[in-house]
């Protein structure tokens, strides 16, 4: 899954069927943490695959890591749950919608997977997971169909900002510029207050992600 050449979908192809295999002789019940490290692993191959169709790979990960779950809990093993809720909310992010009751209760289910990891990703403990749950959860309430509009729009900007918080341009220059260009369609979505200042504040952003790419 990590090799950097030859061909991508080759790779990830041959890393699931590796885990497969795996699981053959892993038993939940004989080697817990093995079975479970192997549907994770198969979680994040599948998050990963690009060819082919894509709900399906997402809707195969989504499974993966339910599965996984039955043996992770916050209590015993945290580091693994709060990754597995973490691929998860970015599994349901992904996922393809048919239409905007679809689209919500997808990134219902994202949001909750964030704020879940959220329990173990602290900004103490986390500061760079933290960051990336924040504008994980930034993005998320921006394309959120339902409910009130500027209330999300408030809410992606505040998660963005708060990315900011961890991704300096001197620390972090890559995750700084992804976390302005966050900030900066937060504030061009936003119709509340003074369309001009807003606007205004998302060209700030771009200009300021502009300096990294």
């Amino acid at each position: 899954r990590d090799l950097p050449v030859g061909d991508r979908t080759q790779n990830l192809r041959r890393a699931i069927a590796s885990w497969e295999t795996c699981l053959e002789t892993y038993s939940e019940h004989e080697f817990p943490a093995e079975w479970g490290m192997a549907h994770r692993r198969l979680g994040i191959s599948y998050l990963e695959l690009r060819a082919g169709n894509r709900r399906e790979n997402l809707e195969r990960a989504i499974r993966h890591y339910e599965t996984a779950l039955r043996v992770s809990s916050e209590s015993d093993s945290p580091v693994d749950w709060a990754e597995i809720h973490n691929n998860l909310g970015i599994a349901y992010n992904a996922l393809p919608a048919s239409g905007p009751d679809e689209k919500t209760e997808n990134l219902q289910r994202a949001m909750a997977c964030f704020q879940a990891a959220l329990r173990v990703r602290t900004l103490q403990d986390w500061p760079v997971e933290w960051a990336r749950l924040q504008r994980n959860l930034g993005s998320a309430f921006m394309d959120l169909p339902s409910g009130d509009q500027a209330a999300n729009i408030d809410r992606a900007i505040e998660y963005h900002s708060a990315a900011m918080r961890v991704f300096t341009y001197r620390a972090f220059p890559t995750e700084f510029a992804l976390s302005q260009f966050g900030l900066g369609t937060a504030y061009a979505k936003l119709q509340a207050g003074d369309r001009a200042e807003n606007l205004n504040k998302a060209i700030s952003c771009f200009e300021a992600a502009q300096r990294v790419h």
